[in-house]
């Protein structure tokens, strides 16, 4: 009879491969480490994961999905500076509460750099935060020097 499948599994791995990359460094970030971890086998990682590079890219990715889900939650009424102060409130608990994925996400170093579709993916949270920088630089008074929003974006992001 086969085991029931898990639906947590997958998660419960990336946030594994997070924490020990917090306590550990990268090298300390091994299949097995992670296994262990996760409470799972080593095997059961490697049928998701083709190895540890493809782990780590995944749970940014991940972190990240997490994280933009924080800033979609914001009622939808909340405009303007409102949201400005919302989703940066929403930011920093989301780190003080998740301290491996947001070093994960914003700290770490991975070996390979993020290209096409998992770029565009990686930079959604950007994209967020520019879309409503672009709502709330539309109210700025006259006068007000103009500003370049993907600048903005990039100093309120990261």
């Amino acid at each position: 009879m086969p085991r029931p499948v898990d639906p947590d599994l997958a998660d419960r791995i990336v946030q594994a491969a997070a924490d020990l990359l917090e306590k550990k460094g990268i090298d300390g970030v091994t299949m097995r480490a992670v296994a262990a971890e996760a409470q799972c086998s080593a095997t059961t990682i490697y049928q998701r994961f083709k190895n540890k590079d493809e782990l780590l890219d995944h749970a940014v990715v991940r972190g990240l999905e997490w994280f933009n889900a924080i800033q979609v939650e914001l009622p939808e009424n909340t405009a303007g500076l409102e949201r400005l102060r919302a989703t940066s409130h929403s930011y920093v608990e989301w780190g003080i509460k998740n301290p491996a994925m947001y070093r994960l996400i914003f700290e770490q170093r991975l070996p390979k750099p993020a290209a096409g579709a998992e770029l565009k993916r990686r930079r959604r949270g950007w994209e967020l935060q520019r879309d409503m920088l672009t709502e709330l630089l539309a109210e700025r008074p006259l006068g007000a020097p103009p500003v370049d929003v993907d600048t903005a974006a990039d100093v309120v992001f990261v």
